[in-house]
């Protein structure tokens, strides 16, 4: 009886074109310091385009997940990856969930001078009040301001302002 069964070390290859062609079908987008940056395949190559003010501190980050990934070598690379979605998937929802119910203390208060302030920022200030006021009384945190609610607001303290003085 022969012996058909063999000794071998299996070294995993991915063909570079099917790689690209996969790579191409997946990118994704986020913000960074309030920066739109991506990865992806662009011209041909794949890599993160990041504006330049965003660079260090998103690059601190891959640098930091790439020695997660050198550091357990004894775990299939796809594992960790796995593993390392599932914990920052988890962390991330934990926290978009945590921020909404979230409690602001104010710390040392001072009160604003209204009498110093420009026009245009006192009436964003009442602006502000009286959108929060509405949201609140119907039952919500959250309003929205316009250009166009300011400059509305800035004609009648104008207006106001003229009948007030006699004008």
């Amino acid at each position: 009886m022969s012996n058909k069964w063999k000794n071998a070390t299996v070294k995993e290859h991915i063909p570079a074109d099917k790689l690209e062609e996969i790579q191409r079908k997946h990118s994704c987008s986020f913000t960074c310091q309030g920066e739109k940056c991506t990865y992806g395949m662009k011209d041909g190559r794949l890599g993160f385009y990041i504006p330049v003010d965003a660079q260090p501190d998103v690059m601190r980050v891959i640098k930091g997940a790439e020695n997660v990934e050198r550091q357990v070598e004894n775990i299939d690379q796809l594992e960790v990856y796995e593993l390392l979605h599932k914990v920052y998937r988890m962390k991330y929802r934990i926290l978009k969930e945590a921020r909404k119910c979230a409690v602001y203390e104010l710390i040392d208060e001072e009160p604003l001078d209204l009498e110093s302030m420009p026009l245009e920022e006192r009436c964003m200030l009442e602006v502000l009040d009286e959108q929060s006021e509405r949201a609140r009384a119907g039952g919500s945190n959250e309003f929205t301001i316009t250009r166009e609610m300011l400059e509305n607001k800035i004609e009648m303290t104008l207006r106001d302002g003229k009948k007030q003085f006699g004008h």
